[in-house]
């Protein structure tokens, strides 16, 4: 994901400038074709449910009882909660914040008005600003209204 950022040191604080595809052109088309395509699986239901029965399911021949079908229950909640996920992995990917990073994310720690989030990288150590592109601000936008 190193491709996606760029580094910017300005004093104490790291800068980072996003090369999300509205703001910045892309080295390799490729790259931002693979971050479209992951982003739109979310939506392919039916691929889900193809996936799942050949992977998850599979290993599920030694229960007791009949392993559940690609229409099952549990197949629909395992696609909804994939559908949850969705706005991690996008502040994930315009953001490259690592899942520990992202775990702890604040709202104290996102500026909507100003367009950035503020943080200490827990890693690092180091404070960073991050620009809200405009799907991160979406992803934001449904976060904040699950809460």
């Amino acid at each position: 994901m190193e491709f996606f950022f760029e580094h910017v040191h300005a004093g104490e604080v790291e800068v980072v400038v996003s090369g999300a595809c509205d703001l910045v052109a892309f080295d390799d088309a490729a790259e931002r074709s693979d971050r479209e395509a992951f982003l739109a699986s979310f939506r392919n239901e039916a691929g889900f449910r193809a996936h799942f029965i050949a992977t998850a399911l599979a290993s599920r021949t030694e229960r007791k009882h009949q392993p559940p079908n690609a229409q099952s229950d549990y197949v629909t909640y395992a696609f909804e909660r994939l559908q949850w996920s969705k706005p991690l992995f996008v502040l994930a990917l315009y953001t490259g914040l690592r899942r520990s990073d992202l775990r702890l994310l604040k709202w104290t720690s996102i500026d909507l008005s100003a367009g950035v989030i503020r943080l200490v990288m827990r890693k690092t150590k180091r404070p960073v600003l991050l620009p809200i592109v405009p799907r991160v601000r979406a992803a934001l936008d449904e976060c904040r209204k699950r809460t």
